[in-house]
Order: structure tokens, then sequence, then C-alpha cells
């Protein structure tokens, strides 16, 4: 059986024991006039919601970080953005030609696609390789 002390505000500072946790909260309300349940229930809500705040704004910190990574990292980052740049930036291959529309198409069906023509260091390369696999020329 647990006993429970409950200390009373009069002059004598007189302490009420009792015997079971039923009598505790009945006392408590009728001292203080306070339901220690839903006192104790409100401040576990609000305890548990700024855990889990916490949490949800922890864990967007952790996946934004390992967005921002994987976007940086060399053998990870073949987004087709990327791969449009580059294109892009590609001066001996004419906007809209049929090589241009040709690699576009290349690019975006897969990202070993865009892996591959990434990893061409110069520009030549890259162009060379396009040509190669669309079939299209860049005089055409």
């Amino acid at each position: 059986m647990d006993i429970f002390k409950l200390l009373t505000e009069d002059d004598d500072d007189t302490v009420l024991i009792l015997h079971d946790e039923e009598t505790m909260y009945a006392a408590v309300q009728q001292l203080y006039g306070v339901n220690p349940r839903s006192k104790m229930q409100r401040t576990t809500r609000a305890v548990a919601q700024v855990i889990k705040d916490n949490s949800q704004s922890r864990l967007h910190e952790i996946l934004s970080h390992r967005n921002q990574l994987i976007e940086n990292h060399p053998d990870f980052s073949c987004s087709q953005l990327k791969a449009m740049k580059v294109l892009h930036s590609l001066t001996s291959i004419r906007m809209w030609s049929l090589l241009y529309k040709a690699s576009i198409q290349h690019l975006q069906e897969d990202s070993g696609n865009r892996q591959t023509f990434l990893s061409y260091e110069d520009d030549e390369n890259k162009v060379l390789y396009l040509e190669f696999v669309t079939g299209e020329s860049r005089d055409a």
C-alpha cells in the first residue's frame, strides 16, 4: 500500500497521510481547488507537443541537410536540371536543333545517361557523346 503525505497550508503545517492515490487526488482538489489530474494531463500534453515540434523541426533539418549533400555530391548529382544547364552551356549545339531535342530526350530518360554525359570533362567530348547516342549531328 502506498502512503502519500500532503502538507496543508494551515498555520500549523498539518500533514495529511493518505493511503491511496484516489484519496490524495481528492484531498488536493479540496485543499487547492485544482484537479491535479487535469493539470498533469495538460502539462503532459504541452510537453508532448514541445517534443513533437522539436522532433519535426530536427527531422526537417536533417532531411534538408541530407538533400543538400546529395545535390552537391558528384556521384549522386545527376539531376535533369544540372544536365540541362550543361547542355545549354554547349555553344556548338544550336538550341532547338535536332541534336538539341534528341539530347533533351536522352538526358531525361535515365539518370545513368545524365551521369555518363556529365562525366565527360570537356565540352567537345560531351557533344561527341550526344551525337553518338542520339544519332543526330550538330551540323544538321
